[in-house]
């Protein structure tokens, strides 16, 4: 008489709270950022017509930094959990990316002071 065997499959799923997570930081950061770019719009406003233009022009650049901070953030998160996916290479190539990104971000506020 032959054996049954059975064959199992694996599958791999992400926990309700960690997609819960993911989200939460993905719409609040959409919604900061949006808030911040809001803000900075209408400082830029005020800086081109207006006599404070120096005090404005460094609070401008303190909010775009922290609209793209958040968004480094919304970005981020949704990316990595691609990434991993991806195996060894895929992280290695996130990391990479999202170091030239940050330092983007950086270089641009260092270019606006």
């Amino acid at each position: 008489m032959a054996k049954k065997t059975t064959k199992t499959t694996k599958t791999t799923r992400r926990s309700t709270t960690e997609r819960d997570i993911e989200k939460f930081c993905a719409f609040w950061a959409m919604a900061i950022a949006a808030i911040l770019y809001i803000f900075s719009g209408i400082i830029a406003l005020v800086i081109r017509y207006a006599d404070v233009a120096n005090i404005f022009s460094t609070i401008l650049n303190v909010v775009t930094l922290l609209g793209n901070i958040a968004m480094i953030v919304a970005i981020a998160l949704p990316a990595y959990k691609y990434a991993v996916t991806k195996g060894k290479n895929g992280k290695i190539i996130y990391w990479i990316l999202l170091v030239i990104f940050a330092f983007g971000v950086v270089m641009s506020f260092i270019g606006h002071i």
